[in-house]
C-alpha cells in the first residue's frame, strides 16, 4: 500500500477573495514556504504541486522553480535546473502539476515553492475601463494568470522585486477576512514515498 502526504492549508476555492497579479508592487515572482516535518520522513518525493489560479484566458503559462533556504529564510540554491512550465485554464481553477519524474526530495531545512510569470504574447489579457470610473474607454492589459492567496497571522510568502527577494507584509486589505492579514500564497503539495509506488 502506497504512503503519501498531502500538506494542505484549507483555503476552499470560494472563500479566496486575493488574488496576486503580476507587478503588483514590482513583483516579479512570488513564492510560499514549506517547513519540514518529521511525518514526512517516509514521504520524502515531491509528487504533485497544486496551485490556485484564475484567468480570463483559455489558457495562460507560468513556471514552477523550487528553491532551498538560506539561514534568513529567503530563497537561495535552484534545485530544479530548469523552469516546470505550468498551464492554468479559464476561470477559477486548481492548477495540479505533476513533477514526480522530477525525483524531487523535500529538504529538510524547507523548501520554496515559487510563480513566475511568462511575458508572452499569450498571456496577454486586454480589456477596457474607464478612468476612475469616468471619462473615456481606456484599454489595459494584464499579464496572466492570477494566483489566489488566503489571509493569515502567520507569513510564509516572500515576493522579488527589483531589489531581490524580501518578505511579504501585513496588508491594509478592504475585504473583511484579509484585512491586517498575512496574503500566504494558495499551494499545496502531495508527497510520495517512492516513483514505483505512483500509479
Amino acid at each position: 500500500m502506497k504512503k503519501y502526504n498531502i500538506v494542505k492549508y484549507n483555503f476552499p476555492k470560494s472563500s479566496i477573495k486575493h488574488f496576486y497579479t503580476f507587478g503588483e508592487k514590482n513583483m516579479k515572482m512570488v513564492a510560499k514556504f514549506f517547513k519540514y516535518e518529521d511525518k514526512y520522513f517516509y514521504t520524502p518525493f515531491i509528487k504533485k504541486i497544486i496551485v490556485l489560479t484564475q484567468t480570463d484566458l483559455k489558457s495562460a503559462s507560468f513556471n514552477l522553480w523550487l528553491y532551498e533556504t538560506d539561514d534568513k529564510g529567503m530563497p537561495n540554491i535552484l534545485i530544479n535546473e530548469s523552469g516546470i512550465i505550468c498551464k492554468a485554464y479559464e476561470g477559477k481553477t486548481y492548477t495540479v502539476v505533476d513533477i514526480m519524474d522530477l525525483k524531487i526530495r523535500f529538504p529538510s531545512q524547507g523548501i520554496f515553492i515559487a510563480i513566475e510569470w511568462l511575458e508572452i504574447n499569450e498571456n496577454e489579457y486586454s480589456f477596457f475601463y474607464r478612468y476612475r470610473g469616468k471619462g473615456e474607454k481606456c484599454i489595459g492589459s494584464i499579464i496572466e494568470p492570477s494566483v489566489g492567496a488566503y489571509p493569515s497571522t502567520q507569513g510564509d510568502t516572500v515576493i522579488l522585486g527589483e531589489n531581490g527577494w524580501r518578505k511579504n507584509e501585513i496588508e491594509k486589505s478592504i475585504l473583511p477576512r484579509y484585512k491586517n492579514k498575512f496574503h500566504n500564497l494558495s499551494i499545496e503539495l502531495e508527497l510520495s514515498e517512492c516513483k514505483n509506488n505512483i500509479k
